[in-house]
């Protein structure tokens, strides 16, 4: 038995029709109101009435189930990101709990290992570790930006012939269609060989900044398509203003500004770490122009070689820059300090060198 929770919204709805097409198991879904199910679905599925932030309705669904999608619904009056992700999910893992639930799938967020809060990241990630505790088999498909998030300003476009957000425009991101969400999760919920508990990045093939999608979206519609950014308590405030609480809206202002930072790129960065280990114990060195050092700091390169028992330090170089008036100012690209990452070398007595910081791959 295959539980689907939001069967209604915009990736469990593509995921029940697909479960339907694929796979002979039983499939039952979780919804507030019957009647919001197509006929098809409706007929073709066991439907357990009730919001599966309660546990009655859980104990219903729950019982007899070998695996569960699980996505928390929107709740923008939440009183705080943890309260929508992760006060909300509680019933669900004890109802994991008690009725011996094999498998879990977790729609959550790229960003594990970010420094930071990150607003409804931050709250995704708590619920991952939520679901983690109960000892559930358990994927977490981590993702980035839905490009559908496009069509909620399509109105915008329309009216002013831009639409807006708080992150660079130049800045490429990854992202990803919810449809393909759909696919991945019926793969992960029709297969019953794989278990423990893992992160399951889901990207789309190719990363895309604002602009990018702004002349995309000039080219395809033939109209002038443009990419506005706003201030970050424009952005924050716009939330307010169309209902959200103070905390949710300012939860979602902390992801933008992660976003901008980095918070999407760090699977990339790994997955280089990962391919340049390779190759170097492969016996062959990376090009050193693209050789990552940092995974906070993707521009970081090596400063001072280290020596038997003393850390490499890795960082940014001051750059001299000549201001508007002529004057030569000292800079630094990203930040004015060094980042010390551990060297990996060895004591003289075989021990590891101890860092003075994060350490670097």
């Amino acid at each position: 038995m295959i539980v689907v929770t939001t069967p209604t919204g915009h990736i469990g709805g593509q995921l029940v029709a697909k479960l339907l097409a694929s796979t002979d198991e039983p499939v039952r879904v979780v919804v507030r109101d019957r009647s919001r199910l197509p006929a098809q679905v409706a007929d073709a599925v066991e439907v357990v009435e009730g919001s599966h932030g309660d546990p009655a309705t859980l104990a219903r669904a729950f019982k007899g189930a070998d695996s569960v999608f699980w996505l928390v619904p929107t709740d923008g009056q939440a009183p705080s990101v943890y309260a929508a992700y992760v006060g909300f999910s509680i019933p669900a893992a004890q109802a994991l709990v008690d009725h011996a639930v094999s498998r879990a799938v977790v729609v959550s967020a790229l960003g594990r290992g970010y420094q930071g809060f990150t607003g409804h990241v931050s709250g995704s990630l708590a619920l991952e570790d939520l679901f983690g505790s109960t000892g559930v088999h358990l994927r977490s498909l981590n993702l980035p930006s839905f490009m559908d998030n496009l069509l909620w300003q399509v109105g915008a476009m329309k009216s002013t012939g831009a639409f807006y957000g708080a992150v660079d425009g130049d800045l490429r991101l990854p992202s990803v269609a919810t449809r393909d969400i759909a696919a991945e999760a019926c793969r992960l919920l029709t297969d019953p060989t794989w278990t423990g508990q893992a992160s399951h990045p889901v990207l789309g093939p190719a990363d895309l900044s604002f602009d990018d999608m702004a002349e995309i979206l000039t080219e395809v519609l033939e109209t002038p398509i443009r990419y506005q950014q706003v201030t970050s308590e424009g952005y924050r405030d716009g939330f307010v203003q169309r209902g959200q609480s103070p905390q949710m809206a300012a939860g979602m202002l902390a992801m933008a500004l992660a976003k901008n930072a980095g918070l999407d790129t760090m699977v990339q960065r790994t997955q280089r770490v990962v391919a340049q280990t390779r190759s170097r114990l492969a016996g062959v060195m990376p090009e050193s122009a693209t050789r990552v050092v940092s995974l906070h700091d993707a521009d970081a390169r090596p400063i001072r070689k280290g020596r038997l028992g003393k850390p490499v330090e890795f960082g940014e170089r001051p750059r001299s820059s000549t201001t508007p008036t002529g004057s030569s100012s000292t800079t630094a690209s990203r930040s004015q300090t060094l980042l010390t990452h551990r060297n990996w070398c060895l004591r003289s007595d075989g021990s590891p060198a101890a860092p003075d910081a994060h350490p670097g791959p």
